[in-house]
């Protein structure tokens, strides 16, 4: 975690002046030689260290991957659903609500099999709001920001997310002694998520990505112009 908070950063700030499939590269590199490390670790303050070059090496996917496949995807592939930034938030809320409720419903059946069919499905509701946040934050900034955005939104997740909430959990099933009541609390707050995702909705949103490609082809087409017509 500490590996993946610090290079994340560093990796978007460097693909301003490196080819970024180089970078990519890099990492690849970092983590299998740190993967490889962890396998063959012998004391405990190897392998954290070990996990914290692992956490390198998915930096460089985690800035780096969803912005190059935006630049290189094929467009006629990228256009069969019209992609916006306020039908990201619908999706995002209806996934989000949708996996709320069942991810809720599955913490109250006592049947092991039921609780695992149903829980999967929520979960993989919730998990699948990763393409539109991406989407999201691809699209919020200007084209040359777009890693430094994939970035911060990877620190913010941990640092805002799963960093303080697994103490603040655990804080909580020690006092009511209770998993059941517990994880129904932590699944209530996927229900504030789909409301803030909802909001999002009605937000008046820029593509910042598309204004920069048109303002770009304005100036070039100003430019003709006054060369043609001095």
């Amino acid at each position: 975690m500490v590996g993946l908070l610090i290079a994340s950063p560093i990796f978007a700030s460097l693909a301003k002046s490196f080819n970024p499939f180089r970078l990519i590269g890099v990492g690849l590199t970092v983590w299998t030689v740190a993967v490889l490390g962890c396998g063959s670790s012998f004391a405990f303050w190897f392998i954290v260290l070990c996990r914290m070059f692992v956490g390198v090496g998915e930096a460089s996917f985690i800035s780096l991957a969803a912005p190059f496949i935006d630049d290189n995807a094929p467009q006629k592939q990228l256009d069969r659903v019209t992609a916006t930034i306020p039908n990201a938030f619908k999706l995002l809320s209806g996934a989000t609500f949708l996996g709320a409720v069942l991810c809720f419903t599955a913490f109250t059946l006592k049947s092991l099999y039921g609780f695992i069919a149903i829980f999967a499905l929520g979960e993989l509701l919730v998990f699948a709001t990763q393409a539109p946040v991406n989407y999201v934050c691809l699209h919020c900034v200007k084209s040359s920001l777009r890693p430094l955005s994939m970035a911060i939104s990877t620190v913010a997740i941990h640092i805002f997310g799963d960093v303080p909430s697994s103490p603040i959990v655990g804080i909580v099933q020690d006092h009511i002694n209770s998993w059941r009541k517990t994880a129904l609390m932590l699944t209530s707050i996927l229900f504030l998520a789909s409301a803030i995702w909802f909001i999002g909705i009605f937000i008046n949103s820029v593509d910042r990505f598309n204004n920069q490609e048109e303002t770009g082809s304005e100036s070039l087409r100003t430019q003709e112009q006054s060369i043609v017509n001095p």
